[in-house]
């Protein structure tokens, strides 16, 4: 197997993801997207002094359970049932990253192959052992070509390197790094409850993101009659009690008005959200949304209000102008080898999402009769239709292209 090179020169000479092909742009987008789901809420009301993850508590919001072991355990993965193993004498920040890890295999994966992960994880392990010699990329090929099925194997190697990408990147999120970078590797290390080799990698990592974002430039800026487009996406809203219909995807824009002021408009059903910041007008537009289809279905017979939908999502000027904009900005993502159909990463979401759902409107059911408590959680489940949000790329304002 000849030697390729990743697609981002700055990771160290020494490392294993030489050796797979563009792992960086085959892996961004997809593992910032899921870590910047699972730690939205939780970033967006932390200080820049404290970044500390709580990994465990989101393990457990996605179902997984996890159990202290006295026994050393085989780190190669999620045990039947969800179930994550940890040994009690390992160090904290390393019973945190194989938390962080497992929570990749599990929204990375459909189906994770232990065996794999144990053949993929033993090449890993090697790698680290001989990568300091002067003939390592000899003894790299000659490990490859020494396990049977060799393309599952590197297959399963990329798989095994972005479960450790995305594990730093949920331990060590870059938009937190940012306020970090310039300290001592030990006292981020410390901040962030991580080990120093996981920082000293994730500043590797960090380093190529940025350079792999420089790359992604628009060639000129997206204009609607409303202002410049900053970004794009989807929602999904999923089926609850009072609402129990199957929608498709509805597709928006992000378009930058003025400074400080940003509409995301939802295309299909001509629906605004307004706010300081694009977040802000997302989250905006979703509220907006599912308030309207609640009303839609609430106020008309069901034929009607399929109608509504159908007319509202009829061509005229202004839906014309959004959906050029749109299909440009989704153009520009073709062009530079960005995807935006992770179907396996969205199904994972919205299960995760109708779960969640279930669970809290089961909570209603047994508390209807304590209005401020079940108003509370009325409340919390409305916040929550805000992760239907599914997929965003964003265009900043030097022009590049981020997930």
């Amino acid at each position: 197997m000849a030697k390729t090179m990743t697609d981002a020169k700055s990771v160290e000479e020494k490392d294993i993801r030489n050796f797979l092909r563009n792992f960086y742009s085959n892996s961004y987008s997809s593992v910032k997207n899921e870590v910047d789901r699972l730690i939205g809420n939780e970033i967006s009301m932390k200080r820049e002094d404290n970044p500390y993850i709580n990994v465990e508590v989101i393990a457990r919001n996605l179902g997984l359970s996890i159990y202290i072991s006295p026994e050393p355990v085989n780190k190669c993965g999620i045990f039947e049932g969800n179930i994550i193993l940890l040994y009690q004498d390992d160090p904290e920040e390393e019973k945190r990253f194989f938390i962080a890890y497992n929570i990749a295999h599990f929204m990375l994966k459909k189906n994770h192959k232990r065996d794999m992960s144990r053949a993929a994880r033993t090449i890993i392990n090697q790698w680290d052992i001989v990568k300091d010699m002067p003939e390592s990329e000899e003894i790299m090929k000659i490990l490859l070509q020494g396990y049977e099925n060799g393309s599952e194997i590197i297959d399963g190697v990329f798989e095994e390197e972005k479960a450790d990408y995305f594990a730093a990147s949920l331990l060590i999120p870059a938009t937190q790094f940012k306020f970090w970078e310039g300290e001592a590797d030990s006292v981020i290390a410390d901040a962030f409850k991580v080990s120093v080799e996981c920082v000293k990698k994730r500043r590797q990592e960090i380093k190529a993101e940025r350079i792999l974002i420089s790359s992604w430039k628009v060639s000129t800026p997206v204009e609607t009659s409303f202002g410049n487009v900053f970004g794009i996406g989807k929602i999904k809203i999923p089926k609850t009690s009072e609402l129990n219909y199957d929608f498709q995807m509805f597709s928006f824009l992000d378009i930058r008005e003025a400074e400080d002021s940003y509409i995301s408009t939802c295309i299909h059903l001509r629906i605004d959200g307004y706010g300081y910041t694009a977040k802000e007008a997302e989250l905006n537009m979703v509220e907006n949304v599912y308030s309207f289809l609640e009303n839609n279905f609430v106020l008309n017979s069901e034929d009607d209000a399929w109608d509504n939908i159908l007319n509202l999502s009829k061509s005229s000027n202004w839906s014309n102008e959004m959906w050029d904009a749109y299909h440009t900005v989704q153009v520009e993502l073709s062009r530079k080898g960005i995807s935006m159909d992770a179907v396996e990463a969205v199904k994972k979401r919205l299960d995760i999402l109708e779960k969640k759902v279930k669970n809290w409107e089961e909570t209603l059911r047994y508390n209807k009769e304590k209005k401020e408590e079940s108003s509370k959680i009325k409340k919390e489940i409305k916040n929550f239709y805000r992760e239907t949000i599914v997929e965003t790329y964003y265009i900043t304002e030097e022009g590049a292209l981020v997930a």
